[in-house]
């Protein structure tokens, strides 16, 4: 079969040793001995206890595909069918501006994909400029490196809650141990997660696990029955402010600590051909009824205005529209293509594109006056944007290439 080249490059483990460029234990070490907010908010809140001792296999680490961007980014150097990553900005470009508005892209990712299990991390910076893109990128490496160096020594589920509390507390100092003052670091949301194959006896032959600080979000599309569902669901408690995130790691508190109040594990069992959706709130924030310019009435809530709705409600009514909007979008989008992690990703973003025109044209053609807080005309949020995708289920290393051709770059641009 022959291999289409592509930008990029493969990475198996034992090159990765070579180019690994992280030259010391920081990213290994948990600070403090483990005794840090992280592992204390954990053992006050029994976050410990949220997953079942159950077995699963150990991970082959030997053959390994690593995906990562949007700055420095890796990729396999043919068309990889497993996992797939992808981030835009929805903001506007004015003509005047060399760059496009809220450059730098703060969203990073990095997933690496064995054959029989993946370890994936999608961090969100806080706000633009360098300091929230360098709190992402260094949190979400910070995240997998961990997690890649440490999973052999889990043998089961509630074992990988510990590994991700101790991912999560490296992700946070690694922000800021060569500042000089912690301030001058920024701050950034985290969902970091961990695929493995069960033991014999599980419900699931598959299980996604992941901890996540913030607002990004993971679904499910199952490949039975079609639908798709937020595994994440309620992370996102602040129905009146898309601008707080519910929490976020990187100095933000009092002495440069943490904000946890979201702080949560989630697990989801999967099967054989299941696609898992890591996104950030780029994505799923135009998946929300209230920024589609739908009232609360349109969704079964008997208020005219979302700002009356209550709290709990609200987030139930929502995760609930999410799931079935997004469901929709894909079975309308997809109908009779053969379904994969790029072609989702790419949908996906596709919608976040064209759900945020009306706002970035009116922008780009008038840049000395303000967007009008109107969802009805111009519905959407615009943002860093991403997307990263993989199917569950084992690959083998030597038939790993789509015998398709890529997409059409005229009509899939990112």
């Amino acid at each position: 079969m022959k291999r289409k080249p592509s930008k990029g490059k493969l990475l198996r483990r034992s090159q990765q040793r070579a180019t690994d460029p992280v030259k010391s234990k920081l990213y290994y070490t948990v600070p403090n001995k483990g005794q840090t907010v992280f592992h204390e908010f954990a053992e006050e809140t029994g976050l410990y206890d949220v997953l079942p001792p159950l077995k699963f296999k150990k991970m082959n680490m030997n053959d390994s595909v690593i995906i990562s961007g949007p700055y420095g980014s890796e990729h396999p150097e043919y068309e990889f069918t497993k996992s797939y990553g992808s981030t835009i900005s929805t903001y506007p470009h004015y003509p005047d501006n060399a760059t496009r508005e809220g450059e730098p892209i703060c969203d990073s990712y990095r997933i690496h994909t064995h054959t029989n299990g993946i370890i994936v991390c999608l961090a969100d910076g806080c706000n633009w400029g360098e300091r929230p893109k360098q709190a992402s990128n260094r949190a979400k490496d910070a995240m997998v490196y961990y997690l890649t160096k440490k999973i052999s020594e889990a043998k089961t589920l509630a074992d990988l809650g510990h590994l991700l509390v101790n991912a999560l507390s490296i992700s946070h100092h690694v922000i800021t141990y060569d500042k000089e003052e912690v301030w001058m670091a920024g701050t950034t949301t985290i969902l970091g997660g961990i695929l493995v194959e069960m033991e014999q006896g599980a419900d699931y032959p598959w299980m996604f696990v992941n901890i996540t600080v913030g607002d990004c979000k993971a679904f499910k599309y199952d490949i039975a029955t079609g639908n798709i569902t937020d595994i994440t669901a309620g992370n996102r408690q602040n129905l009146s402010d898309a601008r707080d995130p519910g929490g976020r790691i990187g100095p933000y508190l009092d002495g440069g600590n943490p904000d946890l109040r979201n702080l949560q594990i989630t697990y989801s069992g999967c099967s054989d051909g299941d696609i898992v959706l890591v996104v950030s709130d780029g994505v799923h924030d135009n998946l929300d009824p209230e920024t589609l310019g739908k009232s609360p009435r349109d969704v079964g809530i008997d208020m005219d205005s979302w700002k009356d709705v209550d709290e709990e409600e609200g987030i139930k009514v929502k995760n609930k529209f999410m799931d079935e909007f997004l469901t929709g979008l894909i079975r309308d989008e997809i109908s009779g293509e053969a379904i994969s992690p790029k072609l989702l990703s790419k949908k996906i973003i596709r919608h976040c594109l064209g759900t945020t025109s009306n706002g970035r044209i009116f922008m780009e053609q008038n840049p000395t006056t303000a967007l009008e807080h109107d969802y009805v005309k111009y519905p959407g949020k615009m943002d860093h944007t991403t997307c990263v995708a993989f199917v569950v289920g084992e690959y083998d290393p030597e038939q790993i290439t789509d015998p398709r051709e890529s997409l059409n770059q005229e009509i899939w641009p990112f």
